[in-house]
This record gives structure tokens, C-alpha cells and sequence, in this order.
């Protein structure tokens, strides 16, 4: 998902792991590429109402769609890309548990868990000294 927004609110992606976003700034534009879905409320960005609706105008999103709901941004990629694999009825029955409890589709839960594996993997792949394609 493409995020373009004046450069100047750039800072509030900071907390999302490097290796889910990439920053491009262009004056005073930035394009943002998360790969990730994303939320961040008016409180959290210490801003009035006002200009927390003037932020969210001043946001266009491409390959996803953004939401205000109350007082807070939601910004969600388009899911276009499809993963199949087999695994044992058990497995499915104890995933399926796992999602319930968590309040997530199945589908939700499994990204979320392998994403979580993947920042985990590159992470310590970043920590001994490699680097992307290696």
C-alpha cells in the first residue's frame, strides 16, 4: 500500500519495523509503502479534531483504502496475493481455536502469526550482519 501525505507527518510511521515500510520524501511529500496494515488515533498524535481531519485529507492511499472510525486512522492494504498449504486436521483445529480466542478469521490470525515469525527471522538476520537478498 502507497501512502503520499505532507512530509511533515512522516514520523508517525516510525514504529512500524523497517522491514515492513520503506520512505521516500519528496520535498514537502512523502511516500510511505507499508506492507502492513495500520492505525493511529487523534489521541496518540496529540492533535485537536480539526486537525486531526485535516491530516486525514491530506492522506491518499493507493493499493488500499483509509478509514476514519471515531477518532482514529485506519489504513489497510488491498489483499490481492493468495497462499495455500496443507497441514494436518489437528493443526487446523488448534489454529482455529487460537484465531477464535483472539477474535481474528483464521485468515487474519495466520498472517499475523507468520508475519510476526518473518519480523523475528529478518530481525535476527539483520542482528548477525546480513543483509536483504543474501
Amino acid at each position: 500500500m502507497k501512502i503520499e501525505l505532507p512530509a511533515k507527518y512522516v514520523h508517525i510511521f516510525k514504529g512500524v519495523p523497517y522491514i515492513f515500510r520503506s520512505v521516500e520524501t519528496r520535498g514537502n511529500k512523502a511516500i510511505v509503502e507499508l506492507a502492513l496494515g495500520f492505525s493511529v488515533s487523534r489521541t496518540v498524535l496529540n492533535m485537536r479534531p480539526k486537525e486531526f481531519r485535516e491530516f486525514y485529507d491530506s492522506i491518499n492511499v493507493s493499493e488500499g483504502k483509509k478509514i476514519l472510525k471515531f477518532s482514529e486512522l485506519i489504513l489497510e492494504p488491498t489483499k490481492t496475493a493468495r497462499l495455500y498449504f496443507r497441514i494436518p486436521a489437528t493443526a487446523l483445529a488448534l489454529i482455529k481455536e487460537a484465531a477464535k480466542l483472539s477474535n481474528e478469521s483464521l485468515s487474519e490470525y495466520c498472517l499475523k502469526t507468520i508475519l510476526a515469525r518473518t519480523v523475528e527471522e529478518l530481525e535476527s538476520q539483520t542482528s548477525k550482519g546480513a543483509t536483504r537478498g543474501s
